[in-house]
């Protein structure tokens, strides 16, 4: 029985060096902006340190790439935000470290799961790309309690295995 098989590849925006010291820049203004307002849009936030950024580089930088990272970062879903905004995606499987992404994509399930150019190469990547789903679901996730269920914010299904307690890939 063979099993066949396909590619999810993400492409997203390259940022130079430059554009990554902006990136990391405009996080912290960001970061700070955010601690004086709490009740303001996060939006209009980003477009506010955005301004700044542009004004501080004399166009320099990619400012659309630098948007593109500050709202899938700080709004979204991190890498995870394609996928998660694709509405022909119906699963997705992070299997541990170093492996592929895995998806499951309406248009081609005939393929089974595709494999994705996503890939956690650490711990703290994969814990952090869980602790943030289970944040954004409203739920707690840790080595005292690995297993979350619940819903995220789009009405997305989620369900967390956490750490090699429950899992033996992580």
């Amino acid at each position: 029985m063979s099993m066949r098989g396909g590619y999810y590849i993400v492409v997203e925006p390259e940022l130079s060096k430059r554009d990554e010291e902006a990136y990391y820049d405009a996080l912290e203004l960001l970061y700070f902006s955010a601690m004086l307002r709490p009740d303001s849009d996060p939006r209009e936030a980003i477009e506010d340190v955005l301004r700044m950024i542009a004004k501080r580089t004399k166009g320099q930088i990619d400012i659309e790439a630098l948007r593109y990272y500050l709202y899938r970062d700080a709004l979204g879903y991190k890498v995870l935000d394609i996928v998660m905004r694709d509405p022909l995606i119906e699963d997705i499987s992070a299997e541990g470290i170093g492996k592929p992404l895995r998806v499951f994509h309406r248009d081609f399930s005939y393929l089974d799961r595709l494999l994705t150019n996503i890939v956690f190469n650490s711990d703290s990547e994969l814990e952090a790309i869980a602790t943030l789903l289970a944040h954004k679901a409203r739920r707690h996730v840790s080595t005292a309690f690995p297993v979350v269920e619940g819903t995220l914010p789009k009405k997305h299904r989620l369900a967390l295995t956490y750490s090699y307690e429950v899992s033996p890939f992580g």
